[in-house]
């Protein structure tokens, strides 16, 4: 919803999918849990690796390098 609400209007997405509004914008201001948080690291890890591999590195070899550095 968040994606398209500069195209279709919040009341009208919210209808569609059967959600209130106010737990819409309720669950828009909740900080980041725990868990996005050390989504959002590991993702940077994962593109470091990935280009400093000069973007050659799959995710076997990605995997093996998040290993070596105790992730």
């Amino acid at each position: 919803m968040a994606e398209h609400k500069n195209i279709f209007p919040i009341v009208k997405m919210s209808e569609v999918f059967g959600v209130s509004r106010s737990g819409y914008y309720s669950w828009m201001n909740r900080p980041p849990s725990d868990r996005a948080k050390e989504n959002q690291r590991l993702l940077e890890l994962i593109k470091k690796i990935w280009l400093k591999s000069g973007k050659t590195y799959g995710s076997p070899r990605i995997h093996q390098q998040l290993l070596r550095q105790g992730e």
